[in-house]
């Protein structure tokens, strides 16, 4: 039974036209119905507006939800109908009539799916019939400060009617009309002001805002606007004109912002012209230079001809034209090598990009039809059809295709449709999914048709994501979710004991939670795949056009019609890809027995096979199997549950906390990045965390991490810094210098907690002999109180060897969501040379810039062309670079951000770190989580995480000929490159930050009561 949403109406006796002002949402109305007109007046109440209808010489029907409001009307309308619109239709309750007007006043907002009952109305209008409706303002200022202040409180009348079901502006009423196939051929409003005494808004006073705040709501034209006065008229060509209308609205919505624009862009010239004297200056300097240069290039010019001329060039061209034929791969004259071209053509400006976080997911707009096919399961079907009413934003409409189910879950569903809107089709006897499916298919009209399981659960914002996906790329035609159990689509397994995996969800989770977490862990890579599971299909408009249905004759017993289409899509050049930040539980179908379900896959599948082949098949098998985007994804859906207790628990202790942590670095690098990555874990745990650094350091130190979202405090010198420091419950010493500034100046004043992260062995950068050694190493025993930890168990070993005291482990970390296999930017991917990077830091000797250079000098020299070495971490023009050896084919991608290095490290194929030690091994890690194959250093910490000949290589690197031999080793043997590839994806991903962010607070806050 439905809830009675019914008012009791006042009544209005001898009501006229000329008793109502020009601002009356009736006089307005009745200006727009005319005279002599047969009316029909959706929500009549007690007939006021037929009252004055009748002295116009109309005739009115009457509809009202309120049967008492209804026997007061029926003496001023032809005839009264009760009835409820969101339960009864307007052609069920209006059979056979024709009205010139219907009047829909401050009714629309009332109803469930006011798109239909507008729709529907079409049906009984003349032809020449129109719609005069009246429609409040949501936009209202009023409403808005109320919002501003954290309200949004239902009244008995206005606006904010505790009735109203929907909520419209200027433009979701014209998306309205035009959805429903109307041209809006007039509009006009009634006002009333923002600062009202009226009980039909929110009353406010106006010294209670800021004035600038008020000013800002008072420039749109609707903020005083109380009801929105519409005329609307149907037609042939209704769409047609809509578009038309909402086109040129748009474009009047445009010029007012662009009017707005002018006038910033002229005072944006005036600056401009002041630029432009500058550079006019800089101009006639550089012209100067360039004359010089044309000069110096003409003399060049004149060199190279005589050279070409030359008896050395002939022989040097004929010497080229013989090792082509050879086809041998031997550098011959080493010291010209550095002259060569790579076969590869894809260059480092390429390779490095900015990797950017997704911008926030917009509500579609384009239109999607759900189509929902059922047979029996009736719970289940409950479940999805609920979660769609509650989780899908509009334009969306749903289709129902009831195959054959039996009574009670026919009976529900036809409640179901008129409720809700929904279309239905209704087939006696099932014919099965493929013909159902089809019958869907051909009823829909929508941009979007999405195939949607009656055995699944939508989540939050579901429509949004799956639109965006799609619209992210025009050659993309189907998309797909995540879910628990939908083959290759599943997360965190696709199988276990030899079936597809099922995944339940743990113990007390919702659904709709973990459609939160999967969205708030995604990075919308939208990974391409050559199969999507059926469960839940979305395809584009363009791609039915293209492709048509389903395939009834081959695979219409069920089973492999969505594969079949897949492939279908794919000869056609359609792409398909997985919206990786939507997810969608699957029950698995009760449709169909285990049995009978195995057996219709069995048929389906040699039915593929068939039409299409074997070799097609199982090539896209293997893709979706071991594609590397998508094992990133399932990866870090292993650990995002993990992810999110971390955080949680962290809230629970700590939130609140005030951390400063000294950071005094020049440019990023592996210490910072950690630095960084975990402060912003403790951030998602509540906790107050800033990074100090130096004035002197802040262009480079900005530069090299551009998108820090962590509050820097820069001072003038160390001096400053404990002044700082009561301000905070901890402070935490990054470098042996910084901990000589943790001293107490003030025993009165309350003092922090005092940490050192301990990244290195520090006094190992020095001389033993050196006073920098001793001060290094006497700062791990300045403080009694201090709170020392580190990454590995290589490093605390060694600073208690050194130092006699100890370390709290809190393990190594990475940034999983930043550097993480994503689509290949190279488009001669994997056809192209393997690519091995390496980091060169000529300044620090541990990092054994030399021994690389060397080692990848030999490794040209073996594989030439058939490899592209790229490095990065230092300048060309570093004068210590200069020195290395240089004399072989490589590029050099320099200095990089953060997001730069991940954009280089999805590029790469291997990476080396050939350092004499690392404490822990943090671009090994990187490169790891971004699926390269990794070599890292024996010496040091980085076994915490690498596991040698399973995700990486382990190498003694006091040895030149052991850098090499492991290598080559790499390059040659594909099959276990592509095992520490793949393992290293799975891996790496335990070491995420929440972790070791929570450990630092743990050993902070709990050493110290």
């Amino acid at each position: 039974m439905a809830q009675d949403w019914s008012k009791d109406y006042p009544l209005v006796a001898q009501l006229t036209e000329e008793n109502l002002d020009e601002n009356n949402s009736i006089r307005k109305m009745l200006n727009l119905i005319g005279n002599n007109q047969r009316v029909v007046d959706f929500g009549c109440a007690t007939g006021y507006l037929a009252q004055i209808l009748n002295q116009k010489g109309c005739i009115v029907t009457g509809v009202e939800i309120n049967s008492d409001a209804a026997q007061i009307a029926a003496q001023y309308c032809q005839e009264v109908i009760v009835a409820d619109l969101d339960f009864v239709s307007v052609q069920e309750i209006l059979p056979s009539q024709e009205f010139d007007v219907a009047v829909f006043g401050d009714v629309l907002e009332h109803l469930r799916n006011p798109w239909k009952v507008l729709s529907d109305t079409k049906d009984i209008l003349k032809k020449d019939g129109y719609v005069v409706a009246s429609i409040p303002n949501i936009g209202h200022g009023a409403i808005r400060l109320a919002l501003l202040q954290g309200k949004f409180e239902y009244t008995e009348l206005g606006i904010l009617d505790n009735t109203h079901l929907r909520f419209f502006t200027r433009e979701t009423v014209e998306e309205l009309f035009t959805r429903a196939g109307y041209l809006v051929t007039n509009q006009d409003r009634t006002k009333l002001e923002i600062f009202s005494e009226s009980s039909l808004v929110p009353q406010h006073k106006k010294e209670q805002f800021n004035t600038d705040i008020i000013n800002q709501i008072e420039a749109d034209a609707d903020a005083e606007t109380l009801q929105f006065i519409i005329r609307a008229e149907p037609g042939i060509l209704e769409t047609e004109k809509a578009v038309i209308h909402n086109s040129g609205y748009q474009l009047f919505k445009e010029s007012q912002q662009l009017q707005s624009q002018l006038q910033k862009t002229q005072a944006q010239l005036q600056r401009s012209q002041s630029q432009l004297q500058q550079l006019q200056a800089q101009l006639e300097q550089s012209q100067s230079q360039l004359q010089e240069t044309q000069a110096a290039l003409e003399q060049s010019n004149t060199t190279i001809a005589a050279m070409e001329t030359s008896k050395f060039w002939k022989l040097r061209r004929l010497w080229f034209k013989i090792k082509e034929r050879l086809g041998k791969l031997l550098v011959i004259f080493p010291q010209l090598s550095s002259m060569r071209l790579a076969k590869n053509t894809f260059s480092p400006h390429h390779l490095v990009d900015q990797v950017l976080p997704p911008s926030p997911i917009s509500k579609h707009s384009l239109t999607v039809d759900v189509i929902v096919c059922v047979h029996n399961a009736l719970d289940d079907v409950k479940n999805c059809l609920q979660s769609v009413v509650r989780y899908s934003s509009m334009p969306y409409s749903i289709i129902i295709v009831d195959d054959g189910s039996n009574a009670e879950t026919c009976q529900y569903l036809a409640e179901f449709a008129i409720t809700q809107g929904a279309t239905l089709i209704r087939n006696e006897v099932a014919k099965g999914y493929t013909f159902a499916a089809n019958q869907g298919l051909k009823k829909s009209k929508a941009d979007y048709v999405i195939l949607l399981n009656s055995d699944t659960i939508v989540t939050p914002k579901w429509l949004d994501r799956i639109v965006a996906c799609g619209e992210s790329d025009p050659k993309i035609g189907l998309i797909g979710p995540l879910s628990n159990t939908a083959s290759w689509q599943s997360i965190p397994e696709i199988s276990e004991n030899g079936d597809w995996a099922e995944n339940k969800l743990p113990l007390g989770m919702t659904v709709s939670y973990m459609g939160k977490l999967v969205a708030d862990y995604s990075r919308r890579l939208y990974p391409r795949i050559p199969f999507l599971n059926g469960f839940c299909l979305a395809i584009k408009r363009r791609a039915i056009a293209s492709l048509g249905y389903f395939d009834e004759q081959t695979f219409g017993a069920g089973y492999g019609e969505e594969n079949d289409y897949c492939l279908r899509a794919k000869k056609a050049g359609w792409e398909l890809a997985i919206a990786d930040d939507t997810y969608i539980y699957h029950s698995q179908s009760r449709s169909y027995s285990h049995e009978r379900r195995k057996l219709l896959c069995d048929r389906a599948d040699q039915a593929l096979i068939a039409k299409h082949g074997q070799q097609i098949i199982s090539e896209g098998v293997t893709v979706c199997r071991f594609d590397r985007v998508i094992a990133g994804i399932r990866s870090r859906s292993r650990v995002m549950l993990s992810r999110q207790k971390f955080i949680e628990e962290g809230k629970s202790r700590w939130e609140g906390k005030r951390v400063l942590i000294i950071l005094p670095i020049l440019h990023p690098g592996g210490g910072g990045n950690v630095v960084f990555q975990e402060a912003a874990a403790m951030q998602k745990m509540g906790v107050d965390v800033r990074i100090v650094n130096f004035n002197r350091h802040r262009p480079i130190f900005e530069q090299g991490y551009p998108d820090n979202n962590i509050p820097i405090i820069y001072v003038e010198n160390e001096d400053e810094i404990p002044h700082l420091l009561s301000k905070y419950d901890a402070v935490i010493a990054t470098l042996y210098k910084s901990v000589y500034w943790l001293k107490i100046l003030n025993q009165d004043e309350k003092f922090p907690v005092r940490g050192y992260y301990i990244q290195d062995f520090e006094p190992y950068f020095f001389p033993e002999a050196s006073p920098e050694y001793q001060i290094a190493l006497q700062s791990y025993n300045q403080y009694a109180d201090l709170v020392k930890f580190t990454k590995t168990e290589w490093n605390r070993d060694l600073v208690n060897k050194q130092t006699q005291t100890d370390c709290v482990i809190i393990g190594p970390s990475v940034n999983i969501d930043l550097y993480r296999p994503s689509n290949r930017r190279d488009p001669n991917w994997p056809q192209r040379p393997l690519r091995i990077a390496a980091m060169i830091r000529p300044d620090t000797p541990r990092r054994a810039a030399g021994l690389t250079m060397k080692v990848l000098q030999k490794i040209y020299q073996i594989h030439g062309n058939n490899i592209q070495i790229v490095i990065f971490g230092c300048e060309s023009n570093d004068p210590q670079f200069t020195t290395l050896t240089r004399d072989f084919s490589f590029d050099n991608a320099g200095i990089l951000t953060r997001s730069q290095l991940a954009s280089l490290l999805n590029e790469i194929d291997i990476f080396v770190d050939f350092s004499s030690f690392q404490a822990m091994g943090l671009t090994a890690m990187e490169a790891m989580a971004c699926g390269a194959a990794v070599i890292v250093p024996k010496a040091g910490g980085a076994s915490s995480f690498a596991i040698h000949e399973k995700n990486s290589l382990i190498v003694d690197t006091s040895s030149d000929e052991n850098c090499f031999q492991e290598l080559n080793r790499l390059i040659s043997d594909q099959e276990l490159r592509q095992k520490l590839q793949q393992t290293a994806i799975n891996d790496i991903c335990q070491y995420f930050p929440e972790k070791a962010a929570y450990k630092i607070l743990d050993a902070l806050f709990t050493t110290q009561g």
